[in-house]
C-alpha cells in the first residue's frame, strides 16, 4: 500500500536506498542549495529568538511537547553535541510507538533532529528550563495523524508539532474521508487543552500538483498552520519563495475541503474576490524563518548542519507555545484577535500570491512579535534577571493574560471612520471594568507607521453626552499601533467596575 505522506529532505544520503514505495506524506525540511548565487545566512537558534524579541528566561513553561514522526530516528549522541553547541542542558525524548518506532539511519533522520532540537532549544530561551518531549513514531499513512493527535491528548501533551503532510488533493485521492476525520479530532484536541502546529509545505502555491493547493493537515481549521519566511540579517525580512508555483518556497493558499473559520473572516484574512470567492480556509495562520538559505544549524549524524523549511517553523512555534503554559487550547481565535502580536511581512511571493499589508495567504498574520505574545498567552512573565518584568513590578498580578478586543466608533458611534481628514482622526472605543487591561480597538484606519495618542475618560450612561473625570486613577502605560488596530495598555484603579472611553487621535506619518 502506498503510504500517505513524504518528507522534503533535499540531499539523500550516501549508501541510503530510496524507497521502493510512494510515502503517503513528506517532512517539510529543505537543505540549502549548493549553487545557490547568495552565501548561507545560518541563525542559531537562541539568537533567532532573540530576533523575533522573546523573552529570555522569561515564560513560566510547563507545556509537554508532542513530536509526530513518520519515519526516520534519532541518537542521544546528536542530542548532547547539539547541547553542548548552544549550551544547553542534555536533551531527553521519550519514545512513544503508534504502530511506528525510532529507527535512525534513513533520510528522515534530518527531519526527527531538526523538530527536537529546534522546539527544545526555544523553551529553554523562553523558560530556562529543558522540556518534557513526546516523539510519537507511526507508520506513513493518513491515518496516522488523527491517531496521533488523540495519543497526544491521552498523554497529556499541551502541543503537538507536526512537519508531515501532503497536498489535499492527494488526501482526497487516497482517503477521502480522513481529512473530515483529522478536523473533528483537532477541534476535540483543543477544547482538551491541545494545541496542534503543523508544517504548511516547502512547494510554493502549488505543492507540487499543478494549479493552486494546500496542505493537510495544514488546512484544517483548528490546527494552527505555519508558513515561512526568508530572514537574513540586515534586510527586512520578506516571503521564502520564487515566482515559481511549485518551486522551493512556503506553502500557501485557499482550502478546496475547508471552509474559512469565523476567526479568519472577522479579523482581516481575505474572504471574498477576486483571491478567495468562496470564502475558504487560508493557509497559513502564521510564520517564521523557513528558508534553508537562512536556515537553523543543528545537528544530524555528528556534523553541525543547516536546514530550513516550514518543518522548522512547526517546532519553533510549538516550544515557543510550551513556554507560554498547559492547556491553551482553541486559541485560533485569539491568535486571530490579536494581529499586532506579529510582524506583518508584506514583500514576496510564494508563486501564485504576492505578500500585502495585513494578513494573506503567504505568511499569514506574519512572524512572531514575542513580547507581545507572551503578553497575550502567558499569565506570567519575568525578565532576564528572574524578577518580573517592570509592568508586573508595579502592578502585581493584575497583569492581563488576554486582549480584550473592541471595535472603534466614530465621534457619532458608528463604525470607525476619519472624522477629520484621511491624514489625522479622532475616534474613541468604550470598555467597562477596572484594574489593568490590554484593549485591542480594531480600526482598518490605522497602521503599523501610526502614531496614535489616547486619552481615558470616565462616563455615566452615554459616552458621548456625559463624560467626567471622576476620582478613579486611570493611566495609560503604553500605546502599539499596528495594522487594522492599536493596542493599549492601561490601569483603571477603582474598587468597581467602571464605563470608561478610549479617545484616541491617529496621525499615519512616520515619527
Amino acid at each position: 500500500m502506498a503510504t500517505a505522506t513524504k518528507s522534503y529532505v533535499k540531499h539523500q544520503r550516501p549508501g541510503t536506498a530510496k524507497p521502493t514505495t510512494q510515502p503517503a506524506a513528506k517532512s517539510y525540511i529543505k537543505f540549502p542549495s549548493p549553487l545557490a548565487a547568495r552565501a548561507v545566512s545560518s541563525w542559531r537558534v537562541a539568537d533567532l529568538c532573540a530576533a523575533y524579541q522573546i523573552p529570555k528566561k522569561a515564560c513560566p513553561g510547563g507545556g509537554v511537547i508532542g513530536i509526530l514522526e513518520l519515519g526516520g530516528g534519532w541518537k542521544q549522541a546528536d542530542l548532547d553535541m547539539f547541547s553542548r553547541s548552544n549550551g544547553l542542558p542534555a536533551i531527553t525524548v521519550a519514545d512513544r510507538p503508534i504502530g511506528g518506532a525510532n529507527q535512525p539511519g534513513g533520510e528522515a533522520d534530518a527531519e526527527v533532529l531538526l523538530d527536537i532540537e529546534v522546539a527544545a532549544a526555544v523553551y529553554h530561551y523562553a523558560t530556562g528550563q529543558m522540556p518534557e518531549i513526546k516523539v510519537y513514531w507511526a507508520p506513513n499513512d493518513f491515518q496516522a495523524f488523527r491517531e496521533a493527535v488523540q495519543a497526544a491528548v491521552t498523554e497529556g501533551c499541551d502541543v503537538l508539532s507536526i512537519s508531515w503532510g501532503a497536498d489535499e488533493k492527494r488526501w482526497n485521492s487516497v482517503a477521502p474521508h480522513e481529512a473530515k476525520l483529522l478536523e473533528a479530532a483537532v477541534a476535540d484536541a483543543a477544547q482538551a487543552g491541545l494545541v496542534v502546529f503543523t508544517a504548511a509545505g516547502d512547494n510554493s502555491s502549488g505543492d507540487s500538483d499543478p494549479g493552486a493547493n494546500v496542505d493537510l493537515p495544514s488546512s484544517c481549521p483548528h490546527v494552527i498552520a505555519c508558513g515561512g519566511t526568508t530572514k537574513s540579517r540586515g534586510l527586512p525580512e520578506k516571503v521564502w519563495g520564487t515566482a515559481n508555483p511549485n518551486g522551493e518556497g512556503t506553502g500557501g493558499g485557499f482550502s478546496a475541503v475547508f471552509s474559512m473559520p469565523a476567526w479568519q473572516a472577522s479579523n482581516g484574512a481575505p474572504s471574498g474576490p477576486p483571491l478567495n470567492p468562496k470564502g475558504d480556509r487560508m493557509v497559513p495562520d502564521v510564520a517564521a524563518n523557513a528558508d534553508p538559505q537562512t536556515g537553523y544549524l543543528v545537528v544530524i549524524d555528528g556534523v553541525e548542519t543547516t536546514i530550513g523549511g516550514t518543518s522548522a517553523a512547526a517546532p519553533f512555534y510549538a516550544g515557543l507555545f510550551a513556554a507560554f503554559g498547559r492547556k491553551l487550547g482553541a486559541i485560533g481565535s485569539t491568535l486571530w484577535q490579536n494581529e499586532s502580536a506579529f510582524t506583518d511581512i508584506a514583500s514576496g511571493t510564494n508563486g501564485g500570491f504576492i505578500a500585502t499589508r495585513g494578513p494573506d495567504p503567504c505568511t499569514g498574520l506574519g512572524v512572531p512579535d514575542g513580547r507581545a505574545l507572551a503578553a497575550v498567552f502567558s499569565d506570567h512573565v519575568v525578565g532576564d534577571d528572574g524578577q518580573a518584568d517592570l509592568l508586573s513590578r508595579a502592578l502585581g498580578s493584575n497583569s492581563p493574560a488576554h486582549c480584550v478586543v473592541v471595535q472603534a466608533e466614530g465621534r457619532n458611534g458608528a463604525a470607525a471612520k476619519p472624522s477629520v481628514s484621511a491624514a489625522s482622526y479622532t475616534n474613541f472605543a468604550l470598555w467597562h471594568g477596572s484594574g489593568l487591561v490590554r484593549l485591542q480597538i480594531n480600526d482598518p484606519n490605522i497602521t503599523a507607521d501610526s502614531r496614535v495618542f489616547v486619552a481615558l475618560s470616565e462616563y455615566s450612561t452615554d459616552a458621548r453626552l456625559n463624560r467626567f473625570i471622576g476620582s478613579a486613577q486611570m493611566s495609560i502605560l503604553n500605546v502599539s499601533p499596528a495594522n487594522r488596530a492599536v493596542v493599549v495598555l492601561a490601569n483603571v484603579s477603582w474598587p468597581n467596575a467602571l464605563n470608561v472611553r478610549f479617545d484616541y487621535f491617529v496621525d499615519p506619518q512616520q515619527i
